[in-house]
C-alpha cells in the first residue's frame, strides 16, 4: 500500500509538471509551471509528517546536497535581488523538498524496482504521445503553442521534444531489457523506438542528439562490463545501428544550423568575462538575464564586426544551464555540483536500476550543456528521482543518523505551510494588482499598492505594472518612477520603449536617448531603436546626430529582411536627401 500511494503521488507531479499556468488573472505567473509544486508541497506535507517519527540517515550524498542548499540560501538573501516570492527559487526549494521526499520514501528495493518501472513506462508512453503530437502539428491537424515552430508535441520548443524523447527512447529500452520474453509487447515497444527517433528527428535537437549518444554508450558498456563474455552482437549491432542514425541526423541538423551555433559561442565568450569578474560568488538567483545583457549592452557602445551584432539578440538564458549555474551562483558552488554529480556516476553502475538512471541522468546533463532545461520542472524532477534512485540503491558511506524527535515534524510542517503561504500571497497580490490596472478595483492608496507589489518578484515586471496602475490615476510623478525601476531591474528593450515614450512627452530626451541607446546596444542588428534614435535627434534638431544615424541605419546589414525595415531604410534616406550638409548620397547604397 505504501508503494501505491507514493507511485501515484510522483506520476500525478510528472503529469502536473507539463502543464503551464493559463490563468490571464495572473500576469507574471502565466506560462510558469506552478501546479506541480503547489500539489508537491501538500503531498510532501503528508508524507513527510508521517516519515518524521522515523530515523533521518545522512549520508555523503545529503551532506553535498547541504553544502549546495547552505551556499544558495547565502546567495538568496546577499547577493541577490530575487526574493522568496521568485517562482525560480520556488523552483529550486521544490527540487530539494522531492529530494527528501524520496531519500525517505524509496527506502527499500523493492519499492524502488516496483517504482521505477511505473515511472519508466510512463515516460516511454508519454514520448510516443508526444510523437504522435508533434506529428499530427507538422500536418496541421494540431496547432503547436508555439507559432513559430510548427512540432513541439506537448512543449513549447522543438528541444524541450527532443530532450524529453531522448530519456522516453532510454527508458524503452530498459522497457524492452525487461519484457523480453513477452513477445507482444516487445513489439509494441520496438515500433516505439523507431516512432521515438522520428520525433527526435522533427525536433532537431542537437543536444538532445549528443546526450542520448553518450548515454547509450554509457548504458551499453555498463550492460557489457556485467555481462563480460556473454555481450551478445545483437546488442552491438543494434548500438551502432542508432548510434550510425543519431550521428546522421546531427550532421544534417549542423549543416542547417550555422549561425545558432555561432550565437551560442558568442553567448559563451561573453559570459565567460562576466564571470571572470565574480567567479566565487556569481551574480545571484535569477541574474543571468539582467547582467548579461547589460554588459552586452556596453560591449555595443563600441563598433563592433557584424558576425558580432547578428549574433547579439536580447536573451534571458545562455542555453547552458552549466555557465548559467556557474554565472549565478559561482565556481565554489559549481565545483561542489560538479562533485556531485562525479560521484553519483560512480555509484550508477552498482545496480541495472541504477544503470538506467545513470544513463538518464547522463542524457539531462549533455543535454543542459547546450539547452536550457533549469526552467523546465519536467527535466529537473525525472533527473532528480533518478539520482535518489542511485543514491538509495547504492552503499554510501553514513555521515550521521538522526533518531526519531518531534522537532523535525515541526520544522517539517513549517517549512511546508509557509510555503504553502508564501505561494498563496503572491498569487493573490498578482490577482489584485492586474484587478487595478484594468480598473476592476477601485484605487485605495500607494501603500495598498506597494503591499501587493512587495509580494510578487516578476524580474521589474510588477514595478512597470504599478507604473501603470499610478499613471491612470495621476499620480505622474510616482508612476514614472516605478516605470523607471521597473526597466532597471528587468532590463527588457520592450519596456524600455515604452519609459523612453514617456520620456519624450515630459521633455526629458537625455534620459529617453539614453534608453533608445541602451536598447540599440543590447540588440544591435535590429532597427527598431535606432529609427527611435533617429526621430528623436530629428525631433530635437539635432542636425549632426540624426545625419550620423541616417547613415547607420542605411549601413546596418539586414539580418531577415521585411517591409518595416525597408521603410526605416527609406525615411533615413530621405532625410539625407533633403539635408543640407548632406554631402555623397552614393555611400548609403541602393535601397
Amino acid at each position: 500500500m505504501k508503494f501505491q500511494k507514493i507511485s501515484l503521488y510522483l506520476i500525478i507531479v510528472f503529469i502536473l509538471t507539463f502543464i503551464r499556468c493559463r490563468l490571464d488573472s495572473l500576469p507574471f505567473s502565466k506560462g510558469k509551471f506552478i501546479y506541480w509544486l503547489i500539489i508537491l508541497v501538500i503531498g510532501s506535507l503528508f508524507f513527510l509528517v508521517k516519515k518524521a517519527k522515523h530515523k533521518y540517515v545522512l549520508n555523503y550524498f545529503d551532506v553535498l546536497v547541504l553544502i549546495l542548499v547552505a551556499i544558495g540560501f547565502w546567495n538568496l538573501f546577499y547577493i541577490s535581488n530575487a526574493t522568496i516570492y521568485n517562482i525560480k527559487v520556488w523552483y529550486y526549494f521544490g527540487y530539494l523538498i522531492l529530494y527528501v521526499l524520496l531519500r525517505q520514501e524509496l527506502n527499500t528495493k523493492d519499492i524502488i524496482c516496483k517504482n521505477l518501472d511505473n515511472i519508466l513506462w510512463f515516460i516511454s508512453i508519454t514520448a510516443i504521445l508526444n510523437v504522435v503530437v508533434a506529428i499530427l502539428q507538422s500536418i496541421n491537424v494540431l496547432q503547436s503553442p508555439n507559432e513559430y515552430f510548427s512540432s513541439t508535441g506537448l512543449f513549447f520548443s522543438p528541444n524541450q521534444l527532443g530532450i524529453y524523447l531522448a530519456i522516453g527512447f532510454l527508458s524503452t529500452i530498459e522497457i524492452l531489457r525487461k519484457v523480453k520474453k513477452k513477445k507482444s509487447i516487445s513489439i509494441v515497444f520496438y515500433i516505439g523506438l523507431f516512432i521515438l527517433l522520428f520525433g527526435l528527428y522533427l525536433s532537431e535537437c542537437r543536444g538532445a542528439y549528443l546526450g542520448l549518444g553518450i548515454a547509450l554508450l554509457f548504458y551499453l558498456y555498463n550492460i557489457k562490463q556485467k555481462a563480460k563474455n556473454h555481450f551478445k552482437w545483437k546488442v552491438a549491432l543494434n548500438s551502432f545501428i542508432v548510434l550510425l542514425t543519431l550521428f546522421l541526423i546531427i550532421w544534417k541538423t549542423n549543416s542547417s544550423k550555422s549561425e545558432s551555433a555561432s550565437g551560442r559561442l558568442f553567448i559563451l565568450k561573453q559570459s565567460i568575462e562576466q564571470i571572470e569578474k565574480r567567479p566565487l560568488s556569481g551574480y545571484g538567483v535569477d541574474s543571468f538575464s539582467l547582467h548579461y545583457n547589460l554588459e552586452k549592452a556596453h560591449y555595443f557602445e563600441t563598433e563592433r564586426s557584424w558576425s558580432d551584432i547578428k549574433n547579439a539578440s536580447y536573451i534571458y538564458s545562455p542555453n547552458n544551464d552549466f555557465l548559467e549555474l556557474t554565472f549565478e551562483f559561482g565556481i565554489v558552488w559549481f565545483s561542489i555540483f560538479i562533485l556531485f554529480i562525479v560521484v553519483l556516476g560512480i555509484y550508477s553502475i552498482q545496480s541495472k536500476e541504477a544503470q538506467i538512471c545513470g544513463s538518464i541522468v547522463v542524457c539531462l546533463l549533455i543535454s543542459a550543456l547546450t539547452n536550457n532545461i533549469l526552467s523546465i520542472p519536467l527535466f529537473m524532477v525525472v533527473g532528480c528521482y533518478c539520482a535518489v534512485v542511485i543514491i538509495n540503491l547504492s552503499n554510501v558511506r553514513v555521515i550521521c543518523v538522526f533518531k526519531k524527535h518531534i522537532f523535525f515534524q515541526v520544522v517539517i510542517v513549517m517549512t511546508l505551510v509557509s510555503t504553502l503561504v508564501i505561494m498563496f500571497l503572491r498569487i493573490t497580490a498578482e490577482q489584485k494588482l492586474l484587478s487595478l490596472y484594468d480598473r476592476r478595483r477601485h484605487f485605495v492608496s500607494l501603500e495598498k499598492i506597494e503591499s501587493y507589489v512587495s509580494k510578487i518578484d516578476a524580474n521589474g515586471e510588477e514595478l512597470f505594472m504599478t507604473g501603470g496602475i499610478l499613471l491612470k490615476n495621476k499620480l505622474g510623478k510616482e508612476g514614472i518612477e516605478y516605470l523607471s525601476k521597473g526597466f532597471e531591474q528587468s532590463g527588457k528593450p520592450s519596456l524600455g520603449k515604452i519609459l523612453a515614450g514617456f520620456y519624450e512627452k515630459q521633455g526629458n530626451y537625455k534620459k529617453a536617448e539614453q534608453i533608445y541607446r541602451y536598447n540599440r546596444n543590447v540588440e544591435p542588428f535590429r532597427y527598431d531603436a535606432r529609427i527611435n534614435l533617429f526621430r528623436l535627434f530629428v525631433k530635437t534638431n539635432q542636425i549632426g546626430k540624426a545625419e550620423d544615424m541616417a547613415f547607420e541605419i542605411i549601413n546596418l546589414p539586414v539580418k531577415k529582411a521585411s517591409d518595416k525595415v525597408d521603410e526605416y531604410k527609406k525615411e533615413a534616406k530621405r532625410y539625407l536627401l533633403s539635408s543640407p550638409s548632406w554631402i555623397n548620397i552614393k555611400t548609403c547604397g541602393e535601397t
